[in-house]
């Protein structure tokens, strides 16, 4: 009897380890891609081969641009198909549809701001050849999920969730979501009004002494948050609940990390040590896992084109070729403004599109209707309100009150018809300097400083974007029927600057100002602080001959201009000071040299201090 007890837990032991087994190799191994296979797919023409290097990186050699990108988008499904998936859900408004009712808020929020909407504009207005190499693109990421529908990624055997098919829609939604990742100028706006409302005008300067200057007026005559017969406190109340949607819904994407910034330089022959231009590149996007960047070098038909591309798109958005290369910084613009809209009194389907002394016009809403589905079986409908201005945002968050008949409306520069993803591949497959200036004109979301070098000794940092011409930059909400406060158009591509082949021999930004003082358009007031930028020319101009081990240091280095800067300002206090906790600090700052290094005791006193001297400020 006990012997036949012990086989039957010895059985049951062995059954219970083959299933952990079966259960780890299914779960976590057979999604894990072959990377010595050969694949027939119906879509590819020629034969295309994929090598890998021991980075993880494929190197993909085609005859032609289709087949090259049907197997980048097999590639970027086969490694990241939850990020595609999780985007899709995104992109379309669908989150409450498939996790449930709880995430309600985030579809009506993107379904406001619009990426699916806009995405069927553009699609509408491509060209057949964009749509085309779209569309070879999307075949592959489909061609991956109908060959491996029972080896998906755990994510999905746990949410339940079947992949869905990919399109050129979604390529296009997700360069205008791209776009709109980089568009945070509209929280310090937001934040900042939010200020004025609570803070005398005195205690504003304080806080924000540069504000100001780059609009050369006095605080008197400044930028206002909104017009003087509305209602501050519920028009904040509204701009606060979207910039609180709006971090809420990053956190839930996997966006950690609140600051995006930038670095890039480029020097030419005459400063390197190979004789030829030579480019840094260091684009800060939020962290996410996986990354959002996926490295791929290309080899078509003998044409060499690597660098980083993003899943869902099919173009490298930086890198290099035989002949040139590429980065970008973000300009940091002003590309959002808020407009407070008035209801026609006699007619709710209706605001005032212009007012000039008595005279009132008023114009119908475009109203875009959806359903939104959720987890539970609801159908909840969603109705969007376009004014002249942009959606209404205040309708993401309505007020009871809905401030007597007025309503806030959203302009971003990404309502505007262009085309990102036929720049990038122009910019890629540009033979000449000229050509890839010409590439730009299709770029302008999100507004960045492209840094350039090529093999014909050129170097340049050129600004694209639409940036609008403004008559009057406020700080937050413009009047929707003043047709001084409407953007009537944006600034030329050659009026925006650029630096082209300059004396000095390398050009580099930080997100500091370009333009230069005498630059006749607003660009933005969001500029950043100048730590990094007089690190990077401190540098760059201390060594005669440039080279990769140098510029490698630099995107390494540790050394802080900010806090040498306010260090000299806190040590006499703390000299002064006869606290023993102070004087037992001051040995640490007096020797410091300014470098964040893992053993320096004095990087994290002041770091300390600094997160403290904020607190206390804001206080």
């Amino acid at each position: 009897m006990i012997r036949s007890l012990v086989r039957f837990l010895v059985l049951l032991l062995v059954l219970g380890a083959t299933f952990t087994v079966m259960a780890i190799y299914w779960t976590f191994y057979k999604p894990l891609p072959d990377y010595e296979t050969t694949l027939r797919l119906p879509e590819i023409t020629q034969e295309v081969t994929v090598k890998w290097d021991d980075y993880g990186v494929p190197h993909i050699f085609a005859a032609n641009e289709k087949d090259m990108y049907t197997t980048l988008g097999y590639l970027h499904a086969q490694d990241r198909l939850w990020q595609l998936t999780l985007n899709q859900l995104y992109l379309e408004g669908r989150f409450s549809e498939f996790l449930g009712r709880d995430l309600l808020p985030f579809d009506q929020y993107t379904r406001t701001i619009g990426f699916w909407r806009i995405a069927g504009e553009l699609e509408k207005q491509a060209t057949p050849e964009d749509l085309q190499l779209l569309q070879a693109y999307s075949n592959g990421i489909n061609r991956f999920i109908e060959n491996n529908s029972n080896r998906l990624p755990i994510e999905f055997a746990l949410t339940g969730i079947k992949p869905m098919p990919w399109t050129p829609r979604h390529s296009l939604a997700l360069s205008r979501a791209l776009g709109w990742e980089l568009n945070v100028s509209w929280w310090s706006k937001v934040m900042l009004g939010f200020l004025e409302d609570k803070l005398p005008a005195s205690a504003l300067r304080e806080l924000f002494p540069a504000w100001y200057a780059p609009l050369d007026v006095d605080i008197r005559n400044s930028p206002t948050v909104a017009t003087p017969d509305s209602n501050l406190h519920d028009l904040q109340d509204v701009a606060m609940n979207l910039l609180q949607t709006d971090v809420e819904l990053r956190a839930l994407m996997g966006q950690k990390g609140s600051h995006i910034g930038s670095n890039a330089w480029v020097a030419d022959g005459s400063r390197t040590e190979s004789g030829y231009p030579l480019l840094a590149g260091d684009p800060h996007l939020g962290l996410d896992m996986p990354g959002k960047w996926y490295e791929v070098h290309f080899n078509l038909d003998g044409v060499n084109m690597s660098g980083a591309t993003i899943a869902g798109a099919p173009f490298l958005v930086l890198g290099q070729t035989d002949r040139h290369a590429w980065s970008f910084t973000s300009l940091m613009p002003d590309d959002t403004d808020f407009f407070v809209e008035e209801i026609n009194p006699m007619d709710r389907g209706q605001y005032l599109a212009d007012k000039v002394d008595t005279l009132s016009v008023y114009k119908p809403f475009d109203i875009h209707r959806e359903i939104i589905k959720t987890k539970e079986g609801e159908e909840i409908l969603h109705e969007v309100r376009i004014t002249q201005n942009g959606p209404l945002i205040s309708d993401i968050h309505p007020n009871d009150t809905l401030f007597e008949g007025r309503l806030i409306s959203m302009n971003w520069t990404g309502y505007q018809s262009s085309f990102e993803l036929r720049a990038l591949r122009n910019m890629a497959l540009a033979q000449n300097f000229t050509e890839f200036q010409n590439a730009l004109t299709d770029f302008s979301v999100p507004a960045l400083n492209i840094m350039y070098g090529d093999i014909d000794q050129n170097i340049a940092i050129l600004t694209t974007g639409a940036i609008p011409i403004r008559q009057r930059v406020p700080l937050l909400f413009k009047q929707g029927w003043n047709a001084t406060d409407r953007w009537s158009a944006t600034i030329p591509s050659d009026q925006l600057p650029k630096i082209i082949n300059p004396e000095s021999g390398f050009i580099a930004n930080a997100n500091n100002p370009v333009g230069g003082a005498d630059y006749p358009h607003y660009l933005t007031a969001f500029w950043e602080p100048d730590s990094r930028i007089r690190r990077i020319e401190e540098v760059l101009s201390s060594k005669r001959l440039h080279s990769k081990d140098l510029y490698r240091e630099l995107q390494n280095d540790v050394f802080s201009p900010q806090a040498k800067d306010i260090t000299s300002i806190i040590l006499p206090v703390l000299e002064a000071s006869s606290d023993t906790l102070m004087q037992k600090a001051l040995p640490y700052l007096r020797n410091w040299d300014f470098r964040f290094t893992e053993s320096a005791t004095a990087a994290s006193l002041y770091e300390g201090f600094f997160l403290k001297f904020v607190e206390n400020t804001f206080r």
